[in-house]
């Protein structure tokens, strides 16, 4: 799925994510760095999904703290529950992000 939106031109990254059974990996997208441009999608999302009870996404602020990063969870495959972009996150106690250049972002 990151792949195919990489190459539709939309900006991804891989997260995986550990927990004492086993792992899991899923994308990310990339929906911008204003928050009223991320919450336009968000909201577009909970419309478009009218059964959805939230849109997950998170926040990353860069290292020099005056830019604030939104990425919507895109784990929508029906394993977590939902059908949906921005389902609940997988819950790991180990998680690593990934650029589609495979450098690690952040590590938990």
């Amino acid at each position: 799925m990151s792949a195919l939106l990489k190459n539709m031109g939309f900006n991804t990254r891989i997260v995986t994510a550990y927990n004492e059974s086993y792992g899991h990996a899923y994308p990310e997208l990339y929906i911008g760095d204003n928050m009223d441009t991320a919450y336009g999608i968000l909201d577009y999302i909970a419309e478009r999904y009218p059964y959805a009870e939230n849109i997950w996404y998170s926040e990353r602020v860069l290292e020099d703290g005056n830019l604030t990063q939104y990425w919507l969870n895109f784990d929508w495959s029906g394993s977590n529950g939902y059908m949906h972009p921005g389902g609940v996150y997988f819950q790991g106690a180990y998680i690593i992000y990934y650029l589609m250049s495979d450098r690690v972002l952040k590590q938990k």
